[in-house]
This record gives C-alpha cells, sequence and structure tokens, in this order.
C-alpha cells in the first residue's frame, strides 16, 4: 500500500522479523542502523549493554568454565570494569562470601534442585538479594509430593529429566518466597514462555496499609492456595430412592 510504518520496540525478535530497517538507540545515542539481518549478537550488546554499563556493581557467578570464559570475553572486549565474574558453584552462594546486592538474579539456579538442597539453597540466596530478587523457575501442575520445612507444608512433584529435580507448585512456590521475607511478587508475561516456567520478580519491604479497608491491615497476607484438580464428577442416583 506504500504506507511508510514508523514503530517503537522493544522486541528485538518482532523488529527482526517484521521490519526492512533498523535503528538502535542507546541512551539517547544511535549505536546501530541497518538490514535486519546484520542485527548480530555484538549489535545487542551495544543496544542493550546491561547494568554494568551505568555504574552498577555486577557479580557474575557461574559454575561452568566454558560460559565464564565468554562472560570474560565479552566483559573484556566492551570494557566493563565493575563487572566480577566468579568461577564457583551457584549453589554455595552465601552473604558471608559476596555481601549483598539491592538486586539478585536466579537464572535456573532454583529450577533443578532436589527438595533438600532447594530448602538449603533458596534461603541464601534471598539472603543476598536486599531489594529484588529476579528468579526464572519451573513449576509442577499439581503436588503429590509434599515437603515440610520450618513447619510448612510445600507441595510438587518429582522430576528426573533432565536431571532429578523437586518442582513447587505455583502456590507453593509463591508461598515459599513470602517466607523468604519477599512482600510483592509479579510475574513477567511473555506470550512465547511456557506456563510451567515462569520469570518471578520479587521484592523485600513492608506491606502497604490499605487506606479504604484498615480492618485488614491488622491481619496477615493470605496464603496462595493450591489449584484444585480440574475435570468430571460421577454423580450417582439410586432409584427410589
Amino acid at each position: 500500500m506504500g504506507i511508510a510504518v514508523l514503530c517503537n520496540l522493544h522486541q528485538f525478535e518482532y523488529a527482526k522479523e517484521f521490519a526492512d530497517r533498523i535503528v538502535g538507540l542507546s541512551s539517547g545515542r544511535v549505536v546501530f542502523a541497518g538490514a535486519p539481518g546484520t542485527l548480530d549478537d555484538p549489535a545487542l550488546e551495544r543496544i542493550y549493554p546491561g547494568l554494568a554499563r551505568h555504574g552498577a556493581e555486577v557479580v557474575a557467578l557461574d559454575g561452568s568454565a566454558p560460559r565464564i570464559d565468554r562472560v570474560i570475553l565479552g566483559r573484556d572486549a566492551m570494557q566493563l570494569r565493575r563487572l566480577s565474574v566468579v568461577h564457583a558453584d551457584a549453589r554455595a552462594i552465601t552473604p558471608e562470601e559476596l555481601g549483598f546486592f539491592d538486586v539478585a538474579l536466579a537464572l535456573d539456579l532454583l529450577c533443578d534442585l532436589e527438595a533438600d538442597a532447594l530448602f538449603e539453597v533458596a534461603p541464601r540466596f534471598a539472603g543476598v538479594a536486599t531489594d529484588i530478587a529476579v528468579i526464572s523457575a519451573r513449576v509442577a501442575p499439581r503436588g503429590p509430593v509434599r515437603r515440610e520445612h520450618l513447619g510448612t507444608t510445600y507441595r510438587g512433584a518429582l522430576v528426573r529429566k533432565p536431571r532429578r529435580a523437586f518442582h513447587l507448585t505455583r502456590a507453593s512456590l509463591l508461598n515459599f518466597l513470602v517466607a523468604l521475607g519477599f512482600t510483592s511478587i509479579a510475574e513477567v508475561q511473555d506470550p512465547e514462555a511456557s506456563p510451567s516456567e515462569p520469570m518471578l520478580v520479587a521484592v523485600k519491604g513492608r506491606r502497604v496499609a490499605l487506606q479504604n479497608a484498615p480492618h485488614a491491615n491488622a491481619t496477615g497476607a493470605p496464603a496462595w492456595r493450591e489449584a484444585r484438580p480440574a475435570g468430571l464428577r460421577a454423580v450417582l442416583a439410586r432409584r427410589g430412592a
């Protein structure tokens, strides 16, 4: 139809699929301009340089030597002087070793742990985050297995692939995060993400007082309830009854 469209997007996948030309901005400057096919990883790094380019102190912790090497290569190439890279098992994270951080990211850290390890590692991770935690998780649709932790019953399921792990149900995961000191939890909505693998943003802080319902401020936050199994219910009737 000959209509020119100027569209502002943060989803670069859509831009590469539908645009004829892409212009990338970072901090108000044009850092990329070209055809969609030329928008490669180095170009994306210029557009989305990360927290370390904006003055934040960032510590990357990983137990995989090849991934560590790639991070170090990218750090040195981009001169990210405030990015520290630690080659260690992330499951051993402690505030004593690393200190405290305004924002902590658990990317697949809590997804592939057995029950005992999950209830051991998660509190240490929560202790490192003073304000916000970003957590990628895998949740079980049903909770046939029950585990007790500090007097609370959590439900989930045992999985064996790709490795043995205990996945909490969505309700149990949210209740667990509340028990770890997070007062608000939001889920990042991604139309291409699986419902069983949510990305959560958990925030610490005090509960906000409700001005229009002061009586509710005196009560604690209600726990999330486990989902009830959906299905047909059989109704039996006896003739003559």
